[in-house]
């Protein structure tokens, strides 16, 4: 299932089998995912962050001015 909004900005969001993306921005690019085993929703405002949550509920943090 695959949606597009706009808020300002291109807003996208993107869903498979096992996971759920989506792309929001608010002031700032912020990406979230969500293992729908997990249930992890991670939000970044004001700066660019970059979440994901993988079927083992691994979290993944990349936020700006890091590697």
């Amino acid at each position: 299932m695959r949606d597009v909004r706009t808020a300002g900005a291109n807003e996208v969001s993107a869903e498979d089998r096992n996971e759920r993306i989506f792309v929001l921005t608010a002031g700032a690019l912020a990406v979230f995912a969500a293992d729908p085993l997990s249930g992890v929703y991670k939000r970044a405002a004001g700066a660019l962050a970059v979440f994901a949550a993988d079927r083992l509920a691994a979290i993944y943090k990349r936020t700006a001015g890091s590697a």
